[in-house]
């Protein structure tokens, strides 16, 4: 019985070493493959997994972490990119900078399209404030200056004239612009009819007029984003609400 109990305490020792290694750089790897060919459902499903296990190194974490608010945005769904990029804040903005400036700019880009330009503004002047010049703190300040109304302290190199500054400091960010492969708005624009739609939808909703009229412009796409059943909920709980508090 003994001998039987401690080849059993045995294989649930190998198990959890097994699984201590479940997620590794490869995994990582196949994951900014499938990103990389435009699977973005398939690859922020793997980031997610990589990122949330207990036993990854932190550091492959920390890069899964990030990429999934990026495929939010390639997914066209801000409002789930904003609670995912906050939340790789929360968990990884503590001393090491690893994408943390990438993040804090994009996070200031979505807010952007959703219409929240205080949060917007927030974000672009953080990654300035705590970063001075690189490529998102650049491209923050171009962001300010196309929104107007905006403080952006610090050199300044406009992306577009960027490739003819031979400065050193602008050599610098160059090549860092050349480099990087973080930013989810290269090249691509998320569906402005859609965040056009759901704002309609919140608002309707945050008023209490004109919802029905706003869920009938609703693709079916959009009524399978979170934000719209969250939006739907709130609007049935002020519903049940209103209803119980009737002058009858």
């Amino acid at each position: 019985m003994k001998k039987r109990l401690t080849l059993a305490v045995i294989a649930i020792m190998v198990l959890s070493v097994a699984s201590a290694y479940a997620y590794g750089y490869r995994d990582l790897q196949d994951a900014n493959y499938m990103k990389d060919r435009g699977d973005f459902w398939g690859a922020r499903n793997l980031y997610e997994r990589i990122s949330s296990d207990i036993f990854t190194d932190r550091e492959v974490k920390r890069e899964a972490a990030y990429f999934i608010g990026y495929c939010d945005i390639r997914l066209s769904d801000p409002w789930r990119a904003i609670s995912s990029y906050r939340h790789f804040l929360n968990r990884f903005d503590n001393g090491n900078t690893r994408f943390v400036p990438d993040a804090l700019f994009v996070l200031g880009r979505t807010y952007e399209d959703v219409r929240d330009f205080g949060n917007a503004r927030y974000y672009y002047n953080e990654v300035i404030r705590r970063f001075g010049y690189g490529e998102f703190p650049e491209k923050a300040r171009d962001r300010l200056r196309i929104m107007g109304g905006g403080y952006y302290p610090g050199p300044h190199y406009s992306m577009q004239t960027l490739q003819n500054a031979d400065t050193a400091e602008a050599a610098t960010v160059k090549a860092e612009v050349k480099k990087s492969v973080s930013d989810p708005f290269v090249n691509f624009s998320m569906d402005q009819n859609r965040i056009s739609r759901v704002n309609t939808l919140i608002s309707a909703v945050e008023k209490l007029e004109g919802v029905e009229e706003a869920v009938s412009t609703l693709s079916e796409q959009d009524s399978k984003l979170e934000v719209v059943k969250d939006t739907l909920k709130t609007y049935q709980e002020k519903q049940k609400f209103e209803s119980l508090h009737e002058v009858k």
